[in-house]
């Protein structure tokens, strides 16, 4: 089955965050909560991910599932196994890199990638 799940499109968009209490939500700054630290508001926001990344990956393995065999099976798991390492050491290092650093380059990255896309979209690429 190639289009959408029989029951219509999941509610999941607040539930993730739901039960959060009201001063774990982002303000203004690089803080989460006024007596986090840079470290803690980079981790909430990778936990945040994470429900929305294995909805993501059993959706499009349900969508999928006609065309999985044996040997596909095997290559899933070894790419879910790779990539669950490489995104280890990457969280890890940028963790460590904002804890030491702060977030101003990325800060900074994202307004030079923003404003290089609403570049690509008025010139129609």
């Amino acid at each position: 089955m190639t289009g959408p799940l029989p029951m219509g499109p999941l509610p999941i968009g607040p539930l993730p965050i739901g039960p959060l209490p009201i001063g774990a939500f982002p303000t203004t700054g690089d803080r989460t909560h006024p007596r986090a630290d840079r470290r803690s508001a980079a981790e909430f926001s990778f936990w945040l991910a994470m429900p929305t990344m294995a909805g993501a990956f059993a959706y499009d393995l349900y969508k999928s599932h006609g065309q999985m065999s044996s040997g596909n099976t095997m290559l899933v798991a070894v790419g879910f196994a790779v990539s669950f390492i490489c995104a280890w050491i990457v969280v890890k290092t940028f963790l460590g890199y904002v804890q030491r650093h702060g977030f101003a380059l990325f800060a900074w990255w994202r307004v030079l990638v923003g404003a290089l896309g609403l570049v690509a979209l008025a010139l129609g690429k």
